[in-house]
């Protein structure tokens, strides 16, 4: 599913999305998605159960009397009785009688009988015979033949020789001797003695979400 991520991580960083608010993290097993939703510059991830993914980073959080997050850098998490999240700012959360997330705001979710999500709003997801999205709303989705995702709409995603990510549309993604990014476009990376991230907020939530993704997709394929 190491594709399925990178596409949707993709999605969320390049603006061409098939939702407004809500995008899509397949990343998981098919019978567990994971939504992105986009809330006041942040990048909050709900399972299709309701609950919480987020990898939270140097954001400022506050927590409930049961330890569950009920605030991200300003932004209100509420619960229901049955502990899934119901509400994420000004968005309620409801769910199907399967207990799947059925709505977020105003976006309906849907899905088809293999439990795959079908439609999100008025954008319609579309797979292929193995099983890989083909299309997301408009935008056609299209795989090389070693099953990596080379476009996405109009944006084509190329490789380097040791399989790592190196260009995204128009921007380019840079390595430094380390084997670390360096670069995504024209935004710099810049790492501390001990070879951690720093001046992380200069990123944007988007931004450090495609990061993580590249790193994690470029590692994976490296075994």
């Amino acid at each position: 599913m190491k594709t399925i991520l990178f596409l949707f991580s993709f999605f969320i960083f390049s603006g061409a999305v098939y939702s407004q608010a809500i995008k899509l993290d397949l990343s998981g097993n098919d019978k567990n998605h994971v939504f992105i939703v986009q809330k006041d510059g942040l990048n909050v991830r709900l399972d299709s159960k309701g609950g919480l993914q987020n990898d939270i980073g140097d954001k400022p959080v506050k927590r409930d009397l049961n330890g569950r997050l009920s605030d991200i850098d300003g932004l209100v998490i509420d619960y229901d009785i049955n502990g899934r999240v119901r509400q994420i700012g000004d968005d309620r959360i409801d769910y199907d009688i399967n207990d799947r997330v059925r709505q977020i705001g105003n976006k309906r979710i849907d899905y088809d009988i293999n439990n795959r999500v079908r439609q999100i709003g008025d954008d319609r997801v579309d797979y292929d015979i193995n099983n890989r999205v083909r299309q997301i709303g408009d935008d056609q989705v299209d795989y090389d033949i070693n099953n990596r995702v080379r476009q996405i709409g109009d944006k084509r995603i190329d490789y380097d020789i040791n399989n790592r990510v190196r260009q995204i549309g128009d921007d380019r993604v840079d390595y430094d001797i380390n084997g670390r990014i360096r670069q995504i476009g024209d935004k710099r990376i810049d790492y501390d003695i001990n070879g951690q991230m720093r001046e992380i907020s200069d990123l944007g939530d988007n931004l450090l979400l495609l990061y993580k993704t590249i790193q994690s997709f470029n590692n994976k394929n490296a075994h």
